[in-house]
C-alpha cells in the first residue's frame, strides 16, 4: 500500500493471515518501517528450536546481567538490541550463545509471534 501512494497508519495493521488465516498471501502490507536485510534470520532461529520454547526479553535497560543470564539460561531467548548496547557485549560474545540465545537490531514480530517456537 505504501508503494502506491504515502500512507500514515494509526494502530497496527495486521493481515489477515495472522488474525483468522482467512487468505494464505495476505501476509505483509509494506507498511514497515525498517527493511530487513536478512528477514529470516528470527525466523530460520526460532523455527529450529522445540515448540513454545523461546522467550522474549522486553525490557528497556539493558545490563551487563542480562547478557550473562542469557549465557547461563536453560531457556531461549530471543533480543532484540540497540545499537549502543551491542557494543557494550563481550567479543564473540554472538558466538558464544547463539544456540541458547539470538540477539539482533530488529525482528519481524509478527512472524515472530506467530511461529510455534515462542511459548
Amino acid at each position: 500500500m505504501s508503494k502506491v501512494r504515502p500512507l500514515i497508519t494509526i494502530g497496527p495493521t495486521i493481515p489477515s493471515f495472522y488474525l483468522e488465516n482467512q487468505l494464505d498471501d495476505d501476509n505483509d502490507y509494506g507498511l514497515n518501517l525498517f527493511n530487513l536485510s536478512y528477514p529470516s534470520i528470527c525466523t530460520n532461529w526460532i523455527s529450529s528450536k522445540p515448540k513454545g520454547s523461546v522467550h522474549g526479553q522486553t525490557r528497556r535497560k539493558t545490563n551487563g546481567r542480562t547478557y550473562m543470564r542469557i549465557k547461563g539460561k536453560q531457556s531461549l531467548l530471543l533480543r532484540v538490541i540497540r545499537t549502543f548496547e551491542e557494543e557494550k557485549l563481550p567479543k564473540k560474545f554472538m558466538e558464544e550463545t547463539y544456540e541458547k540465545g539470538l540477539l539482533v537490531k530488529w525482528s519481524p514480530q509478527l512472524e515472530v509471534l506467530s511461529s510455534d517456537g515462542v511459548g
